[in-house]
């Protein structure tokens, strides 16, 4: 199942939310917060701190915009 690494109150977090409900997409959501060992995974993956992150398999994808487009591409809908 795709996972998504987030933090509530980002406004690019949320509009990839936002695109997963939209397109029914299922989806783990991962609380970033202030988790230390949480920062250290999505910078173990990206390269940096920085969220939203999704992971679909083997892609590790950054970027709000960028995800949504990924998202609208794999949808059914």
């Amino acid at each position: 199942m795709m996972k998504l690494y987030h933090m509530w109150l980002c406004p690019y977090c949320f509009k990839v939310r936002r695109k997963l409900k939209q397109l029914d997409i299922p989806c783990e959501k991962v609380w970033v917060g202030f988790h230390p060992s949480r920062w250290a995974e999505v910078e173990r993956l990206t390269g940096k701190a920085v969220v939203p992150v999704i992971v679909d398999g083997d892609r590790v994808i950054a970027e709000s915009a960028v995800i949504c487009d990924y998202l609208g591409s794999i949808s059914r809908h």
